[in-house]
């Protein structure tokens, strides 16, 4: 669910099933006692006979017959129960799964000693369903799929992974669908199968380690619909119930706080059109409580060490919108310790030392936004205030001059990497220059102690005045190495910090180009265009 920002971790497919031994437990019998027969007989041997034949006619012929015998057995001797349970079996062969769950049903309700019995028999008529499901849905034939899964909860309804995989056709369904109401009836159909998922979670057939997966999947896509829906409180309950089977998961406690702002905001909204008194109050003390809740979660989360630097910037995103300044600076302090040329980062420290008026510490950060990324409209003003603020009237009024002849702006900046190759994006407005007009701009990528791990110059035409276009570049990251001669020659030697390279670069005796971590980028208008920039 894009439109919300949640790292949802969806349910990507079926690891090999643990068949676990289930407790044996001690039952008192009611109902008629099963007996043997020739119907019985008959139709065991047809259903051992159509096990062993290889042909798939010859077996359908031969569980259509031990179906046939024992429709005479449950006419002959209505009181046995056994004729249920061999029938249900038949009707397994012939992939007939409501039929099979029929019989067995009444089997059971004859019997009830034959509960153990039936719940293996149960269970590897699961195993034959779901496996059946997941042929057809990796060949992509999704109706056949569908029906195999839903017959596998049919005949076996304590385990989660059919409905998981139910529930995500439902959910594509909902994404796909160009009909406003086809797509609500799917989106509410996921989420009443997400639900049913986790009911059976606590199966003695599922693992410590399934039961943790399935809850993930179905937990995380439950709160993304409900999300969606803007049920923002189910949402979050749905998080923190998952917290419960696993409550060091960083992005369930980071989304649940997320989606409680969400509600939070929901509830102000509803509040700010209230007339005062009571249930005005009640609204938004309902609505506090939601952003405490949400800023539990967050504390628990800047405390750890153990998470990375994005991990980090999302919390602090979601301190800043809670309001909750002192914690949001601790996250992405944590950030940059981290990933010391992290745009995103810097900004946001930049904008949250702003909202919480501390000026001084704002003078450092809008500095060095200023400096890495020169062509930004907000970096500018943040400095500018920062400094007037500080009684620094002179400089202010040099930034913000140097803001009023800026000709274009660049904005929205990300950087996402692939093999050592990095991606920078974002958007180039046209503030004065005229259209076409020239814009050279060095992309510099830059390591933790701030050296330039790889460099790329690109050109720009400036679009339409006021008007914006998306520029990207890419850049691989690449440092040049001497080598020692000692070093030459030898494969895999280590010729820069731990870095090694290959034999033919070794023997080359020329410098070699080695991969370096990148902390993040840095940019500066050069050539022909710097002029045009107003820099």
């Amino acid at each position: 669910m894009s439109q919300c920002g949640l790292g949802v971790a969806a349910f990507a497919g079926v690891l090999a099933l643990a068949s676990l031994p289930l407790p044996a437990l001690a039952q008192q019998c009611e109902g008629n006692p099963p007996k043997g027969g020739k119907y019985i007989t008959s139709a065991e041997i047809y259903i051992d006979l159509a096990r062993r034949k290889p042909k798939s006619e010859d077996k359908i012929r031969l569980y259509n017959q031990a179906v046939e015998v024992l429709t005479q057995g449950f006419e002959r001797q209505p009181e046995n129960p056994r004729n249920y349970v061999m029938a249900g079996q038949a009707h397994i062969g012939l992939e007939e799964f409501e039929s099979a769950n029929g019989m067995w049903e009444q089997a059971e309700s004859m019997w009830t000693c034959y509960h153990t019995e039936l719940d293996s028999l149960r269970y590897d008529a699961w195993v034959r369903a779901f496996n059946l499901g997941i042929r057809y849905s990796n060949n992509d034939e999704i109706d056949k799929a569908r029906d195999y899964f839903a017959a596998a909860y049919t005949v076996y309804d304590q385990l989660p992974q059919p409905i998981i995989q139910l529930a995500s056709f439902y959910a594509r369904e909902a994404q796909e669908s160009a009909d406003p109401e086809q797509a609500d009836e799917a989106r509410q159909k996921a989420i009443d199968l997400y639900r049913t998922a986790l009911a059976t979670l606590e199966s003695p057939r599922l693992s410590d380690e399934d039961r943790a997966q399935y809850g993930h999947a179905a937990y995380f896509n439950l709160a993304q619909f409900l999300a969606f829906d803007e049920r923002f409180d189910a949402a979050a309950t749905a998080y923190e119930e998952f917290l419960s089977i696993d409550p060091d998961n960083a992005t369930a406690k980071s989304n649940a706080a997320v989606v409680l702002m969400m509600a939070a905001d929901q509830l102000a909204d509803k509040a700010a059109d209230m007339e005062e008194g009571e249930e005005k109050a009640a609204v938004e003390a309902q609505a506090d409580g939601f952003r405490e809740r949400a800023s539990a979660h967050y504390a628990d989360l800047v405390a750890r060490e153990d998470l990375e630097a994005e991990e980090y910037h999302d919390i602090g995103v979601g301190l800043a919108r809670a309001r909750f300044y002192e914690g949001a600076l601790v996250a992405f302090t944590h950030a940059l310790d981290l990933e010391p040329y992290r745009a995103s980062s810097l900004e946001q420290l930049g904008f949250v030392l702003f909202a919480s008026e501390q000026y001084d510490s704002l003078t450092i950060v809008g500095a060095a936004l200023v400096e890495r990324y020169p062509l930004n409209m907000n970096n500018l003003a943040m400095l500018a205030n920062a400094y007037r603020e500080t009684e620094q009237s002179e400089k202010a009024l040099v930034i913000l001059q140097r803001r009023e002849d800026l000709k274009v702006e660049i904005e929205r900046l990300e950087m996402t990497s692939e093999e050592g190759v990095y991606l920078i994006q974002g958007v180039l407005l046209n503030i004065g220059l005229e259209p076409g007009a020239q814009i050279d701009l060095q992309f510099d990528l830059r390591d933790d102690g701030g050296e330039i791990a790889g460099s790329a110059t690109r050109s720009f035409e400036a679009p339409e005045q006021g008007a914006a276009a998306r520029i990207e570049v890419e850049i691989k990251s690449c440092r040049a190495v001497e080598v020692d001669e000692e070093a030459r020659g030898r494969p895999g030697a280590v010729v820069d910090a731990e870095v090694s390279v290959e034999e033919q670069s070794l023997n080359s005796g020329q410098p070699v180009c080695v991969e370096v971590p990148v902390s993040g980028f840095t940019y500066t208008p050069v050539g022909p265009g710097e002029d045009a920039t107003g820099t």
